[in-house]
């Protein structure tokens, strides 16, 4: 059984499997007519294959094999729709939120690639199940994960650490300018990173992974800032024409939390620690 918790819906498993089977009945239903309505053109036009046409169909709508593989054509849609269907379950079950980015490229590019079953109440209760028992691990994983992002192998800016995440940060190559408005925004390939980094200090502070979309507190409010400064809840900000973003950490109770978790100055070598 889905968990409310997990399947972050206004219509039940059930009801959203009953949907696509109907759905999937009415693609049938509809190729069915098709056939039958280019086998009655055929009939009264070519008169058993002569006519004007040279023999060809009056309407060839849906004989045709996919290129992409040995199927009619509405098996071809009804495979993608069923597809498609489960990747919105995904995004319903706000997975890519409680995932680290790599454990989300990996169903991702699953998504995109592979043949997926029927959608059925049946197939998706273990489907989400899987993702409840990993949830205390994913976490884990991700807390790990921002802290890696955060903790440079470089010390070339003053305000970073190798060894522990402080309360300034200099993240590089982070920020760029929006064509349209012309003000800074987060670059694509670091969109994922501050959404993680969001609801991992979210959770550590009790709320939960909050994020409700595919843009982080601090993208949405870089892009309404005109001198690229500001601030959210857990950051101030200040982006840079170089790219760089320097962020100061409103929270330094939940920095701390996460560098005890992730290891924080345990990674420092023994002459690092006692000098």
């Amino acid at each position: 059984v889905v968990s409310g918790s997990a399947l972050a819906v206004h219509t039940t498993v059930a009801e959203l499997c009953s949907v696509f089977a109907k759905a999937e009945h009415d693609v049938r239903a509809a190729d069915a007519l098709l056939k039958e309505t280019t086998r009655r053109l055929d009939a009264a036009f070519l008169r058993g294959g002569s006519g004007g046409t040279g023999g060809t169909q009056i309407a060839d709508l849906s004989v045709h094999l996919s290129t992409r593989r040995n199927e009619t054509r509405v098996e071809h849609i009804i495979r993608e729709m069923r597809q498609r269907a489960w990747r919105a379950v995904v995004e319903r079950l706000e997975l890519r939120r409680m995932m680290s980015i790599e454990r989300w490229k990996s169903l991702d590019k699953q998504l995109d690639e592979d043949d997926w079953p029927e959608l059925t109440p049946e197939n998706l209760g273990p489907f989400a199940g899987q993702f409840e028992r990993a949830l205390p691990e994913m976490r884990e994983e991700a807390v790990l994960e921002v802290f890696n992002w955060l903790r440079p192998w470089r010390d070339e800016y003053k305000t970073n650490d190798r060894f522990v995440i402080g309360p300034k940060l200099v993240i590089t190559s982070a920020v760029g300018r929006s064509w349209g408005s012309g003000r800074f925004d987060i670059r694509d390939h670091s969109q994922q990173q501050f959404i993680a980094l969001e609801n991992v200090l979210n959770g550590l502070d009790g709320k939960g992974s909050i994020a409700k979309g595919y843009y982080s507190d601090l993208s949405m409010a870089l892009r309404e800032s005109p001198s690229g400064t500001g601030e959210t809840p857990l950051f101030k900000f200040r982006a840079f024409k170089n790219g760089n973003l320097h962020l100061t950490m409103k929270r330094p109770d939940l920095v701390s939390e996460l560098n005890k978790i992730a290891g924080g100055k345990n990674l420092r070598p023994s002459t690092a620690r006692a000098a």
